[in-house]
């Protein structure tokens, strides 16, 4: 059941927050007052929904994010995945340093471009990015726009090994 995530005072944020009970053993990599925080700092007020999946989607991506164009408003989400309680302190940390970050730069592009380029849907960002990790390093999908299952990978950050 939606709830009214994120609305404070302070802020513009203003999104339904869905959160699934996870089974024992599963930990969300990161916390809804981190993701707040950025959105709030960097005042994004894109995002209708937030979602806390308890799916663990088979290709390991743990926060996916997805912009459709202004007329599809209700369809800007945040999706957090769970990941092993053994792997949340890593996940958390590669997450904070590295995705969040450029979830934040990859949304105030898109708040620029609605901003200054309302009608134009060609010259946009790309629609949507998820973030896996690989080998101690964060990997993120950007879905590239206007391009049907054209998609960029590449590594965002790494965690030094011991």
């Amino acid at each position: 059941m939606p709830s009214a995530g994120g609305k404070n005072l302070d802020s513009e944020l203003n999104y339904e927050l869905y959160r699934e009970k996870l089974p024992k053993g599963l930990s969300f990599p990161l916390k809804r007052s981190r993701l707040d925080t950025a959105l709030e700092e960097a005042r994004i007020n894109l995002i209708r929904k937030v979602f806390y999946s308890a799916r663990c989607p088979e290709d390991g991506t743990i926060l996916s994010s997805c912009m459709l164009f202004p007329s599809s408003f209700s369809s800007n989400t945040i999706s957090l995945y769970p990941v092993a309680n053994s792997e949340r302190k890593t996940s958390e940390t590669l997450l904070i340093q590295f995705a969040l970050p450029h979830v934040v730069r990859w949304l105030i592009d898109w708040q620029t471009s609605i901003a200054c380029h309302p009608d134009n849907y060609v010259q946009r960002p790309p629609t949507g990015m998820s973030f896996y990790i690989e080998n101690q390093s964060i990997m993120v999908r950007e879905t590239l726009s206007g391009m049907r299952n054209h998609q960029r990978l590449q590594e965002l950050g790494r965690i030094g090994l011991p």
